[in-house]
């Protein structure tokens, strides 16, 4: 049985990355899978597995989940908490039900189907309900925006995430399938430009710039490729108009004003991050925190209070925008203990991954979506800020992780 089981197990977790994208048809389906992942875990796991999550990083969020049960339970809010906190365990329990797994072999295939599958989705939802008789504007499209698998930013980050999991599985040695793993890295960019999602498309210069630090010599496939790339993002930008008007925002431009003053008043963080700002002011320094619960409900009163416009201010009321940050969501609803706690969590994962480009890059991409995005509010963010830190926190014996160049 156990041998079967054992067999069965890595499966059942890649088909829960995979499903991921389509969290809006199949909700149910990756928390039944995670349920019946967690209730085979104790009979595929080995007690020497355990030894790959040890360390300050266990310790630090061990301390952090422990402080959010134990700060909600006295302060009488775990009930109204708990939806958030459970994100919260979800997000670092993927790295625990990992650790029968060896490699990142069958992840990295799992990411790169799913961006793909979610792709070939996307696409053929935009072109089947956008009204071809009518002139087509991306970014502003009600009917584009619907279309869409998830919301922009989560297709962003699955995409991103695919690139470095595609770059990762190429080889420095020529092998028939570095080809398939280069079509994947080209798909994906080519789909960020199509969804203009300019979160994810800065991420990507980010994870350019990263890599010069840590290549010696680049290597002629992955050179071509970079190139190339490179090429195909400054022609769509140059022949797609309604693309650089929604990057720049200067389909909204307001001669009165400079480019950045036209993006920062048509941008929402801009505006959430400016009630937060009031909110945090008004707070003072907290050391326990409000609960989440309670964040949500005065920052709404925020926007109530201060936005003077009547339709923005009912859109936010509606909508009920969170803060968008949750570095300052965690400060605000736990309090600077709270804070410090996660932030000792993810800064102890930079010196056992700093010398490897792929797992600074997942760094990076995890730090900067939870700078712009509560990701412990939804599902699908909890999930994915999950797979980040199983590539974070899981070592893999036998694996050469520490290597500078890739």
């Amino acid at each position: 049985m156990r041998l079967l089981l054992s067999s069965i197990y890595p499966y059942g977790f890649m088909l829960l990355i995979g499903l991921l994208p389509f969290d809006d048809y199949f909700r149910a389906v990756p928390n039944v899978l995670l349920i019946l992942l967690a209730v085979v875990f104790p009979w595929v796991v080995k007690r020497e597995d355990f030894n790959r999550v040890r360390g300050l990083p266990f310790v630090f969020i061990s301390a952090f989940l422990m402080y959010l049960l134990l700060s909600a339970f006295f302060d009488g809010r775990l009930d109204q908490d708990f939806e958030v906190i459970q994100k919260v365990v979800l997000a670092a329990g993927l790295s625990v039900l990992y650790l029968p797994l060896h490699g990142w072999k069958k992840l990295n295939k799992a990411l790169i189907f799913s961006s793909v599958a979610a792709i070939a989705f996307t696409v053929v939802n935009v072109f089947v309900s956008v009204n071809s008789a009518e002139p087509l504007r991306w970014a502003d499209s009600a009917q584009f925006i619907e279309a869409l698998l998830v919301d922009r930013l989560y297709l962003g980050l699955l995409s991103i995430v695919s690139i470095l999991a595609a770059y990762r599985s190429i080889s420095t040695h020529y092998s028939p399938d570095n080809r398939y793993y280069a079509g994947a890295i080209v798909l994906n960019v080519l789909f960020l430009l199509f969804i203009q999602s300019r979160i994810a498309l800065g991420m990507l210069l980010l994870l350019f710039l990263l890599n010069l630090f840590y290549r010696k010599k680049a290597g002629r496939q992955l050179l071509v490729l970079s190139g190339f790339l490179a090429m195909v993002v400054v022609v769509v930008f140059a022949v797609n108009k309604d693309l650089r008007q929604h990057f720049f925002y200067t389909n909204f431009y307001n001669n009165e004003q400079g480019l950045v003053e036209n993006a920062l008043e048509k941008e929402p963080r801009a505006l959430i991050w400016s009630s937060v700002a009031s909110m945090v002011k008004e707070e003072g320094i907290t050391w326990t925190g409000l609960g989440f619960e309670q964040t949500s409900t005065e920052l709404l009163q925020q926007y109530s209070d201060n936005i003077s416009d009547e339709p923005t201010r009912e859109m936010y009321l509606e909508r009920g925008y969170n803060t968008h940050n949750q570095y300052i969501d965690i400060y605000l609803s736990a309090g600077m203990l709270g804070l410090l706690l996660f932030l000792a969590y993810l800064l102890s994962l930079w010196p056992i991954r700093r010398r490897d480009y792929f797992m600074m890059g997942c760094w990076l991409v995890l730090l900067v979506y939870l700078g712009v995005e509560n990701l412990f509010h939804r599902q699908i963010g909890a999930y994915y800020a999950g797979v980040l830190l199983v590539y974070l926190c899981v070592i893999q014996p036998g694996l050469n992780e520490t290597k500078k160049t890739t």
